[in-house]
């Protein structure tokens, strides 16, 4: 690790600049559904693959970039998998109740009824979302690369 790089220790500690990575990120998750329901939209294809997939490639290049800046060298393996894990756990941490909520209440559906939720597919989201972990570690590792 160079000199430049904040000690391990504040990787998590108030005021660290990695605070800056989520915030970067979280924005990215944002715009990149947006962009994903425009893309959808165009396609009329109407599921949550293109939102998730711009949400993923937006995500792992703010975090390639800013962490880059923070570390004042591209991300290690190891930072950029802390990064990716810690960023998918908060997702699940404010999603959570309100899968539970639409898992366990039954009543809520997709317009036209044809999607309602259940315990199992409750599940498969959460799966869903886990999943996210090691694809947005391969762009951050992907976009942090230097050319040459």
């Amino acid at each position: 690790m160079d000199d430049d790089s904040p000690p391990a220790e504040d990787f998590f500690a108030p005021g660290s600049p990695f605070a800056f990575v989520y915030a970067a990120m979280l924005g990215a998750t944002v715009g990149g559904q947006v962009l994903g329901i425009g893309v959808d939209a165009l396609l009329g294809v109407h599921n949550a693959a293109a939102p998730v997939a711009c949400s993923l490639l937006l995500e792992g290049f703010a975090a390639a970039r800013l962490g880059a800046r923070v570390e004042g060298h591209p991300l290690e393996a190891r930072r950029a998998g802390v990064i990716s894990g810690t960023y998918t756990l908060a997702l699940l941490g404010v999603s959570i109740p309100l899968l539970a909520w639409f898992a366990l209440s039954g009543q809520v559906t997709a317009p036209g009824d044809a999607f309602a939720w259940t315990p199992l597919r409750a599940a498969a989201v959460l799966a869903a979302l886990a999943a996210g972990v090691p694809v947005r570690w391969g762009l951050i590792m992907l976009f942090g690369r230097r050319p040459g």
